[in-house]
């Protein structure tokens, strides 16, 4: 685990985000290793389920992330993928950025809260020659307007104290309500609307099977939630949000 710092993507030309499921032949480690190496794969995790994989690509138009589904596709080692496309910009309970305009001095802030997220004031201040009121004032103006966020990483599915489930909802109505009781639940990592296999892909976290299974449940009682597909996370190989700054 590790205090980190990431940016909202809709501020750095990541017009596209894509969320790919992959089945693969042969060790999906040795997958994983490839496509870890790509810049554009910002989370893969192995996983168990219907797929062997799931990752996360961060790309410049749609054009971009078609060719890389294409040279996925071509891969000996990949039987199938499918994918979806996130509806917004997903920033996990902080939501949209806000519009305020960014500088150099902020970016060079940024880059010092990714390496490490507990810098001081004091020792940025001597980074960026500002007086510590100054940073402090910057990091509160970046944060308000939901361009930064300071947060924990766990690699998922690796930690004995909590456990991950992706779960891929097809709904018969809006997404609103569902979306909604995400967002207000400490159950919920991650949710986003999507276009194309799903209408909503989300990260449910547990510190046991027998919660998350009634987490599932409840989410199938649901009289808008069509269908629910589920994969447990067993090992993430990268988490490298802040790479985008």
């Amino acid at each position: 685990m590790r205090v980190s710092t990431a940016m909202n993507p809709s501020l750095l030309g990541h017009e596209i985000i894509g969320n790919v499921s992959l089945r693969v032949s042969g060790p999906a480690r040795r997958t994983a290793r490839w496509l870890c190496q790509l810049p554009d794969v910002v989370f893969a995790s192995l996983v168990a389920g219907e797929y062997d994989l799931v990752a996360e690509l961060r790309e410049s138009s749609t054009r971009a992330l078609q060719s890389r589904l294409v040279e996925l596709r071509a891969r000996p080692d990949v039987l199938s993928i499918d994918s979806a496309i996130y509806l917004h910009h997903a920033w996990g309970p902080l939501g949209a950025a806000g519009a305020k305009p960014i500088d150099d001095l902020d970016r060079e802030i940024i880059r010092l809260l990714i390496d490490d997220g507990r810098l001081p004031f004091q020792a940025i201040a001597e980074e960026v020659l500002l007086s510590p009121s100054a940073v402090r004032a910057r990091v509160r103006r970046l944060t308000d307007a939901n361009i930064i966020r300071f947060g924990t990483v766990e690699s998922r599915g690796s930690s004995e104290r909590q456990l991950a489930m992706g779960v891929g909802l097809r709904m018969s109505s809006s997404a609103d309500s569902v979306m909604s009781l995400f967002a207000s639940s400490p159950n919920v990592d991650f949710a986003v609307e999507t276009i194309g296999r799903f209408d909503i892909i989300a990260t449910l976290v547990a510190d046991s099977p027998s919660r998350l299974l009634d987490l599932v449940e409840e989410l199938r009682a649901r009289s808008d939630v069509r269908q629910v597909d589920s994969w447990i996370h067993l090992d993430t190989v990268k988490e490298d949000f802040s790479r985008l700054i």
